[in-house]
């Protein structure tokens, strides 16, 4: 058989002899010099049931990942009606301490009517004012206010217990529930736990104070273990102490979470001056820590 009337199986190219074999000039595929019909049959038929093998393994494939495309859109699903859940869940927690809040407000509302008018009537000057038990002229003594200091803040436990409990509320359902970290994708969640890591007694010019406290939160990520800490700070204003050595303050903590972004800090050490650049009228700054006891008991609640 001449050689022009055979070609290479692989590719079709016409076949050649060199050094005593049938060599294809195109892919380099060498046959044996007696290669006959029954060869290319066979070869033929073994070239044909690789491409059907091959066929079977691309169909195969082809189902195995339609399969893992429907079991992700599944899991995908299920994933998505957990967190609805679990939005519900939070939605009910806030609302409920919303609740709380509004009621404890109107409970002080109601005492400080009370007080006022039973000050008024001169009924319990006394005891409002911690004035001389003899008094019974019904004339109370007058409220003074005078500057605030870190002993006066010790001195009123009931003021640390209401405050602490305010900064506690504010970070508990005022702060963000999820975060996405900024230049990135990645997606945290607030985890519910958090501690207070320090505090200030700021003065301020015109009189007032402020109470600034900083409370470290930790957030984990949706996609691996890792967990990131983000510092935001709680603030409350005050008037001064009163005469009967009262703090005079709304209790309405107010959370500080600056320019740099939406939720906070992740650097610790520029808080305080981020802040005090935001209020030129801060005269003093003094460290100030609500006790562990107090802290305790609110905590407990």
């Amino acid at each position: 058989m001449a050689a022009e009337n055979r070609f290479c199986i692989n590719c079709g190219t016409p076949l050649v002899i060199q050094d005593g074999k049938y060599r294809c000039p195109n892919c380099g595929t060498e046959y044996a010099a007696d290669w006959g019909r029954e060869d290319v049959a066979r070869a033929e038929a073994e070239t044909a049931q690789a491409r059907n093998q091959a066929q079977l393994d691309r169909d195969l494939t082809i189902s195995q990942t339609r399969a893992q495309i429907a079991q992700q859109q599944q899991y995908n699903a299920q994933q998505r009606k957990k967190q609805r859940e679990m939005q519900g869940i939070e939605n009910l927690l806030i609302k409920a301490g919303i609740a709380v809040a509004s009621f404890i407000l109107i409970a002080f509302s109601y005492r400080a009517c009370t007080m006022l008018v039973a000050k008024n009537s001169g009924s319990i000057s006394n005891a409002i004012l911690g004035g001389d038990a003899d008094k019974k002229n019904g004339q109370a003594e007058e409220t003074k206010i005078t500057k605030i200091d870190e002993k006066a803040l010790l001195n009123d436990e009931t003021f640390l217990k209401e405050a602490y409990a305010a900064e506690v509320y504010a970070i508990r359902y005022l702060t963000d529930r999820e975060i996405v970290l900024e230049g990135t994708d990645a997606k945290y969640t607030f985890t519910g736990q958090f501690e207070c890591e320090e505090g200030y007694l700021l003065s301020i010019s015109d009189g007032r104070s402020e109470l600034f406290q900083i409370f470290s939160l930790e957030y984990s990520s949706e996609e691996s273990s890792e967990t990131l800490t983000v510092y935001v700070p709680v603030y409350l204003a005050m008037s001064g102490v009163r005469a009967d050595g009262k703090v005079a303050c709304d209790n309405d903590a107010k959370l500080y979470k600056g320019a740099d972004g939406l939720h906070g800090f992740i650097d610790k050490s520029i808080i305080l001056d981020k802040y005090l650049e935001s209020w030129e009228n801060v005269e003093n700054t003094i460290p100030f820590e609500i006790p562990e006891k107090i802290r305790s008991e609110v905590a407990d609640v």
